[in-house]
């Protein structure tokens, strides 16, 4: 049992993210007919093991599984590819595979607590749906991907489907590819039949015959993770068509999968890992191995129709760098995990954690030590290091005293063991005096909302009071915003505004940015470029440029990375696509609104470097970059000829200087992440002061609307309407709501 057991296990491989990408999904790895084989980024150059499929006498594609009979080749688990484990009953799924003489078919059973698929056709991966992928090998250059939305939301009852032709054959690409696929309805679920013609991809339907596959099932849920319940080898798969498994027609199947194991890398603290299986296999062992040597060990437990183990285990020690990972089950191997590139690992997380001064506001003439937040942390995440700081004042003169009150840097040059040298750049202020807080009052609504008696909050006022005025004073001490707000009030006149573009935060990048300017460190971003297909670098004419801005999701990655944005994807589909686009990488541990001084050299750069019209730069960015696109409009409003936020945000308070610049705002309706309140505020404001603003909001959109919004050729349309200094957008001039243009 346990050979046979171990030939038909998959294998499910994570490779290893520092930060979270709402970018891609995570790849798996497999494991079958005995061969071990070893995971890497994007699966590239892997051997794939052989999953032989059936041939099903089934000649009517019905949605009916009773016609399969017992046949097929089963995978009764299909892990989700971040790990996360589902409730029992929100969602589980499985899957059969056989093929006929007209093509591969495909059997799906899910069983889901709720159904909530996306209304537009061109991002139905974004609601409950099935993605399947048909290769002519793994690593092919013929590849078709179909998804379906199963018609299971009230609101789209009917089966629907899109078909994506990635085939590179001149002569299979004159044929569409098709698909035939019913749904029928059980209880809690649906069961999909799909039936995919091997002219698709030109495999002929004899036994022996070989072509690669992969599946991913979506469940989308209103207040949990959503769950991405996949069956492929790799990493990258959706990118890299080298992450199929392979599969041969057979006339009988290879043994039932039966279990899934899934890890992953939280930090540098610890790792986790999950395996799902059957019922039937509760009480056996599961482990996790590190280069052979065994970590962490438990039991799968039974839960409802399933079994489960979760393990936590150390993470690899400084200096002796783990290579894999393996999970077993009762000593076979059901995946293997590769560790990730750690020099890059441990450089990232180099830049995410937060140097800090003890005090940063202080008194007196000397300096406050520094060091990491948690100095720990860091000796596990790049070794033993060592400090070294430099001082400068309020006009960037180095110095060994703060011989005055105010604005001080410190810039600091950490030398760890196991990853380059790094400087940190940090704001610290002098007071003129001990920082204490006699006159604190405790505000009138205190006790009302904290459901104190309010004669009980009058007669401890002095008891209040006491507390606030420690944390306040405390807060001032260790807090970083606390220390560029004081720095900000030392150097503010009277009657100056303080807003996003201005405040306390804002001064306090300007003045770090310049500060590296001076002493030389100011490293420039780095951005990808898509040049139109006609454009000559050297010539004479001057094209339209798109600055994209990437969402949290793409921090700190790799800048060719960035070529998986929306506008960049549109850009390679798009023959006489006529723009520059230009896509930045924010940095690891940056966020767009602490580099606006950054961008606006960014700007500076393209113009000087391509053939850019600076009358026609436009700027446009999602989630993080579309809170970017706000704020960098508001800081340079003569730089663009117009500016499309999409689920993003900015400062009412400060549209009067944008309020001549085209904007095009986008956001949906039911946006989890970034209300729509902020982009409703930004658009009424500007409608006030009679601003060129439009406004479209897809009441059933939520966060993930970028692929709706720029596959819109409408859109550039618009962008190349506008002028700078000539803009095509009109002035609203009604008052009350603002002009609201609602899509489904």
């Amino acid at each position: 049992m346990r050979t046979e057991l171990a030939k038909a296990i998959l294998s499910l491989a994570t490779a290893f993210l520092i930060c979270c990408a709402i970018g891609g999904r995570c790849g798996l790895g497999a494991e079958g007919q005995g061969a071990r084989i070893a995971v890497g980024q994007a699966g590239v150059g892997l051997p794939h093991p052989v999953f032989d499929i059936p041939k099903v006498d089934k000649p009517t594609i019905d949605g009916n599984p009773a016609g399969w009979g017992d046949g097929g080749f089963r995978v009764d688990v299909l892990a989700a590819a971040d790990g996360f484990v589902p409730p029992e009953g929100r969602f589980s799924a499985r899957m059969r595979l056989g093929w006929n003489d007209q093509g591969l078919l495909v059997l799906v059973q899910t069983r889901e607590a709720s159904s909530r698929e996306c209304f537009d056709e061109k991002e139905m991966e974004m609601g409950n749906s099935v993605e399947l992928f048909m290769l002519d090998k793994p690593g092919g250059s013929e590849m078709i991907k179909a998804t379906i939305s199963p018609g299971m939301d009230p609101v789209h009852p009917e089966l629907r489907y899109r078909i994506e032709d990635s085939r590179k054959d001149e002569a299979l690409r004159k044929v569409l590819p098709t698909l035939t696929a019913v749904r029928t309805k059980q209880e809690g679920g649906y069961t999909l039949e799909a039936l995919l013609p091997w002219e698709n991809v030109g495999v002929k339907s004899q036994p022996g015959a070989e072509l690669a596959f992969q599946i991913c099932i979506n469940d989308y849920a209103e207040d949990a993770p959503n769950v991405h319940a996949v069956w492929y080898p790799a990493t990258g798969t959706q990118a890299v068509s080298d992450g199929a498994h392979r599969i041969r027609l057979a006339l009988a199947p290879s043994p039932p999968v039966r279990a899934a194991g899934r890890a992953r890398y939280d930090g540098w603290r610890y790792t986790r890992a999950v395996v799902l299986a059957d019922s039937e296999s509760a009480g056996r062992a599961v482990s996790v191995l590190a280069d052979g040597r065994e970590i962490a060990r438990a039991v799968l437990i039974r839960d409802g129709a399933r079994s489960m183990a979760e393990l936590k285990a150390p993470w690899s020690p400084i200096g002796s760098d783990w290579k894999s990972l393996s999970i077993l089950l009762d000593g076979e191997t059901i995946d293997t995990v590769p560790m990730p590139d750690l020099a890059r690992a441990r450089a990232d997380a180099a830049a995410r954690m937060r140097f800090q001064f003890v005090p940063a506001c202080f008194a007196g003439k000397t300096f406050p030590g520094g060091d990491f937040e948690s100095p720990l942390e860091a000796e596990r995440a790049f070794g033993c290091y060592s400090t070294s700081v430099t001082y400068y004042d309020a006009q960037f003169n180095p110095v060994t005293s703060a011989d005055k009150p105010g604005r001080y840097a410190a810039v600091v040059e950490v030398a760890p063991q196991f990853v380059p040298a790094f400087k940190r750049y940090c704001i610290l202020f002098r007071t003129a005096g001990e920082l204490e807080l006699r006159d604190l009052e405790v505000p009138a609504s205190l006790s009302k909302e904290m459901g104190i008696a309010p004669g009980v909050a009058r007669e401890q006022q002095p008891l209040l009071a006491h507390y606030l005025r420690d944390e306040t004073a405390d807060a001032f001490r260790h807090s970083v915003y606390g220390v560029m707000l004081l720095a900000w009030l030392h150097e503010a006149k009277p009657g100056e505004v303080a807003n996003e573009r201005t405040g306390p935060e804002s001064r306090a990048c300007e003045f770090i940015h310049e500060l590296k300017r001076r002493t030389g460190n100011l490293t420039p971003l780095q951005y990808y470029v898509q040049m139109p297909a006609r454009a000559d670098r050297g010539g004479a004419k001057k094209w339209p440029a798109i600055v994209y801005l990437h969402g949290m999701g793409l921090i700190g990655l790799d800048v060719n990375d960035v070529t998986s944005s929306f506008v960049v994807q549109y850009a390679r589909r798009t023959s006489d696509f006529p723009f520059i686009v230009f896509a930045p990488r924010c940095p690891a541990g940056g966020r767009w609104y602490k580099l606006i001084p950054e961008l606006a050299d960014l700007l500076d750069e393209i113009v000087a470097k391509y053939p850019v019209d600076t009358d026609r730069i436009y700027l446009t960015g999602a989630s993080m970059g579309g809170f970017a696109c706000w704020r960098l409009a508001a800081e340079h409003p003569d730089r663009f000829a117009a500016v499309v936020p999409v689920c993003g945000g900015g400062d009412p308070g400060d549209v009067e200087r944008i309020k001549d610049l085209p904007l095009w705002d986008f956001h949906g309706a039911k946006d989890p992440g970034v209300s729509i309140q902020a982009s409703y505020e930004m658009v009424e404001a500007l409608r006030k002061v009679h601003g060129r603003v439009r406004f479209t909001v897809y009441a059933n959109g939520d966060h993930f609307i970028s692929t709706r919004t720029y596959n819109t050729a409408a859109l550039y349309a618009w962008m190349l309407a506008q002028s700078r200094g000539n803009p095509a957008e009109p002035r609203t001039t009604l008052s009350g709501s603002a002009p609201t243009e609602t899509l489904p």
